[in-house]
């Protein structure tokens, strides 16, 4: 059961590797978009739903953690082998909180990241404006 989980982890990490690169070649043409065409505000207010996006989904994942983490385990896994027993080596390796302490964490720091690319774009939405005053 447990090798078989883990198996499934592992594709399951590996589309998320395909993922974050095909996300940041979008990123990448996002930003050169707004460069050439000087639409900081397109920018600004997508990394303002985002961030609005991001901080619900924190709160709401925080307070129902637990429906989250089955939800997830549902939607992700084909079988039902991740509901290993309570004796499991992976359990008391892995247990609950630190993959609640892993969720606040990772969201947190695309927080972070979606404020410092917030801030950057007003700033050069300011700097955009002024000049062309």
């Amino acid at each position: 059961e447990e090798r078989i989980h883990m198996q499934d982890v592992s594709a399951l990490l590996r589309l998320n590797r395909y993922t974050c690169v095909i996300s940041f070649f979008i990123l990448i043409g996002l930003f050169w978009f707004v460069k050439v065409t000087k639409q900081w505000k397109v920018l600004l207010f997508l990394c303002i739903g985002w961030l609005v996006g991001m901080i619900l989904f924190i709160t709401v994942g925080s307070l129902f953690f637990d429906q989250l983490f089955f939800l997830f385990h549902r939607v992700l896994f084909r079988n039902y082998l991740w509901l290993l027993p309570v004796e499991s080596p992976l359990l008391r390796l892995f247990p609950a909180d630190f993959f609640f302490r892993h969720f606040i964490g990772l969201f947190s720091f695309i927080t972070g990241f979606l404020l410092f690319v917030m801030i950057s774009a007003y700033q050069m939405s300011q700097r955009s404006h002024h000049e062309n005053s």
